[in-house]
């Protein structure tokens, strides 16, 4: 059965209208009333719309795994993650991975390639994260953090990575599916 093209009863539901409830920093949140065509079903939702993310699989020559740890201020804990980011306006997924690489980190590498995407959260947002994998990583400068960051970078073995996964320490969801792809692409069945 392929999934994608299998046949369904349902039917998507029709837009009526959308406002603005909060401009955000890096999002909007709008309320958008929708109906189902076939029910006469009607409800309203609000959608996160942001630009589309970037979560960065960097490699050192070494096979090392390029991490950050951070505070988030939603969990309120430290964070260990991929690096990461907003694709900017007229850039595309792989130059933001590599602009986010050296902001956070101060690593540059090449052969960067698009591994997979997936929709964060579908039932709050409308955008996409991109995994992108970049080889041979190594140090060029200091980082550019934005106004609130703060990272310390982490370099480990994959099979110490796919360990901290296993034992909870990297609980981040974007993250956890970045490893996923990176896992898939590398053929590394035994370590996820």
């Amino acid at each position: 059965m392929n999934l994608n093209t299998s046949k369904s009863a349902l039917k998507p539901w029709q837009l009526t209208e959308e406002t603005l409830h909060a401009k955000c920093r890096i999002f909007n949140v709008y309320r958008q009333s929708y109906k189902h065509l076939e029910r006469a079903q009607k409800g309203d939702f609000f959608v996160i719309k942001s630009p589309n993310w970037v979560q960065v699989l960097a490699l050192t020559p070494k096979q090392d795994l390029i991490l950050v740890r951070q505070f988030r201020f939603g969990s309120a804990t430290l964070s260990i993650e991929t690096p990461a980011g907003l694709i900017e306006t007229n850039e595309t997924p792989i130059e933001a991975a590599q602009r986010e690489l050296l902001e956070e980190t101060g690593y540059i590498g090449d052969s960067a390639h698009i591994i997979g995407t997936c929709r964060p959260n579908p039932a709050l947002q409308d955008n996409l994260a991109y995994f992108v994998f970049i080889e041979n990583c190594q140090p060029k400068g200091a980082h550019a953090w934005d106004l609130h960051e703060e990272l310390e970078t982490i370099q480990a073995p994959l099979n110490e990575v796919f360990a901290a996964v296993k034992k909870g320490d990297i609980d981040h969801a974007l993250t956890l599916t970045a490893l996923f792809y990176l896992s898939s692409s590398l053929n590394l069945s035994g370590m996820s």
